[in-house]
């Protein structure tokens, strides 16, 4: 595989992520949104608490939001 090649299919692939992580927002789907975190992710806001520490306190946060999405 030339690296032309390569970069088109982790480029392709990163495109599919994103897409699928935008369904999962748009149809508030908490258990697909969740899907790719790791259990001791850490999530940077620019509000307080600043950081969101662990994969069930992101997902709360994740909670709380999504009904203020359209």
């Amino acid at each position: 595989m030339t690296t032309a090649n390569a970069i088109s299919t982790q480029e392709a692939e990163i495109r599919q992520l994103v897409a699928a992580q935008q369904r999962a927002i748009c149809t508030k789907d908490v258990e697909q949104i969740m899907s790719r975190y790791a259990d001791e992710a850490i999530l940077f806001d620019v509000k307080p608490p600043f950081q969101t520490k662990g994969k069930d306190a992101i997902c709360q946060l994740w909670e709380d939001c999504l009904p203020y999405f359209p």
